[in-house]
């Protein structure tokens, strides 16, 4: 039993959703600055797979098999999508609604947005550029971890972010 938002005495079943009547909403952290920027309607970006946690599933990985298991950088996914004329750059959450980040800079012309500075460091936009001029055109887009951008820093200079890609996708086809 709980106290609903008028202060009364409220007993719930079991599995049922109280979040309106408590007026309970999931709260949504503030986008660190670096990792901001205003964004635009980005038709044809798209965000990556959210796999599941193993615990989720105990028995999906039969006894006596043999699993090869790596680690995950400890970054920020970084989605860089090439139209066949303009790069796109986003973040996870914002290409997963299709949307992208503008290319924004500051008085002495350096880029302020990480996603776009790790673009740039490793000349993503000309790799995706001859990736789709190899295949006739077609839309490329890379799914990568932005680094150094949480507190595991991997030796990287934070003045000099990277990008590791861990999927490309032309066309349709990964």
């Amino acid at each position: 039993s709980t106290d609903d938002k008028e202060g009364r005495k409220v007993v719930w079943a079991e599995g049922h959703e109280v979040s309106m009547p408590l007026d309970i909403n999931k709260y949504e952290p503030p986008i660190p600055t670096q990792l901001a920027g205003e964004v635009y309607a980005c038709g044809g970006i798209t965000g990556y797979s959210d796999p599941e946690n193993i615990k989720k599933f105990p028995d999906a990985i039969p006894e006596g098999m043999e699993v090869v298991a790596s680690e995950k950088l400890h970054g920020s996914c970084c989605v860089v999508y090439y139209d066949g004329t303009n790069v796109h750059v986003a973040s996870k959450g914002f290409a997963s609604k299709g949307l992208a980040i503008e290319d924004s800079r500051d008085t002495t012309g350096r880029r302020t947005n990480f996603y776009w500075r790790c673009v740039e460091n490793e000349g993503v936009d000309k790799a995706l550029a001859r990736i789709s001029e190899a295949f006739g055109g077609l839309p490329v887009t890379l799914y990568g971890e932005a680094l150094p951008a949480q507190d595991l820093k991997y030796g990287i200079d934070p003045q000099k972010p990277t990008i590791r890609a861990f999927d490309i996708k032309v066309g349709h086809s990964y």
